[in-house]
């Protein structure tokens, strides 16, 4: 791993304890304003340079209302010499581009709105589009074993101290690859608001690509909150995102003096 590619661990006291944050949500935004707060670009990193490598040319990716990974996509093909397409749910009442798709213009991308319903149903409507267009599309949500690979060996060399890891779950993939890396941790994969049994087959198809089966010392929890919920996240003392890591950082405080200490907040962005 290059210095460019390395963040940093914060340290803050928390209940006369020290609350340990990994904050890999700075990865390349740490060195590049223009990217967003994305960890999971680590992994698309590596995908996208072996795609050019074999001759691709064109990528399309899928946005929630919410993700900001057609921006971080967008910043990625840029920097690699690769056409971008950005496609996002677009609401009746919605009249503007928001900030990630706005973003993502900015870098070249084209934008491309598809009629707002279920994220299954336009993904699959966008990529019909995509594909018919010449585009290779990418899994929704970014579901590479490449992310779970690259966060692993960033466990792998520095979670070995502690023996409680904290992360928000999504789709899943940081959460494997950080207890694919963090044998000897405890890993609390918390729910951003999915399905903690749909996160769970998720993790599971990642570890068969990674090679490994579902990693014994992963446990995904639910928060009861909605996906598409915001958070107040001025109570939090380092940056987050109102709809992941600070759903993580309510269950974290509500829970963290059951916890075996030391205790790492793994801070992903969104």
């Amino acid at each position: 791993m290059t210095n460019s590619e390395r963040t940093p661990i914060e340290e803050y006291n928390l209940n006369d304890h020290d609350l340990f944050v990994k904050r890999d949500d700075l990865y390349l935004s740490m060195f590049q304003p223009i990217v967003p707060a994305l960890a999971k670009l680590r992994g698309t990193k590596v995908v996208l340079q072996r795609m050019k490598e074999e001759g691709v040319r064109k990528i399309a990716v899928f946005d929630t209302r919410i993700s900001k990974s057609g921006w971080g996509v967008s910043f990625l093909c840029r920097e690699l010499g690769l056409h971008c397409a950005v496609g996002f749910p677009k609401l009746k009442a919605q009249t503007e581009l928001n900030e990630p798709q706005r973003r993502a213009k900015e870098m070249g991308a084209e934008v491309w709105a598809v009629k707002a319903g279920r994220t299954a149903a336009c993904y699959a409507a966008f990529k019909y589009e995509a594909q018919l267009r010449g585009y290779t599309v990418l899994p929704l949500g970014l579901t590479f074993s490449e992310t779970a690979r690259e966060v692993a060996k960033i466990a792998e060399e520095e979670a070995g101290k502690f023996n409680t890891i904290v992360v928000s779950t999504g789709t899943g993939t940081i959460a494997c690859g950080i207890a694919l890396g963090a044998r000897k941790a405890r890993v609390v994969g918390v729910s951003c608001g999915m399905s903690v049994e749909r996160q769970r087959k998720r993790v599971i198809a990642i570890c068969n690509e990674v090679g490994f089966g579902y990693p014994w010392n992963l446990e995904l929890v639910p928060t009861g909150y909605d996906y598409y919920q915001a958070l107040d996240t001025s109570s939090c003392p380092f940056p987050t995102s109102p709809f992941y890591d600070m759903k993580a950082y309510l269950w974290l405080l509500k829970n963290f003096d059951h916890l075996k200490q030391p205790v790492l907040f793994y801070n992903i962005g969104v």
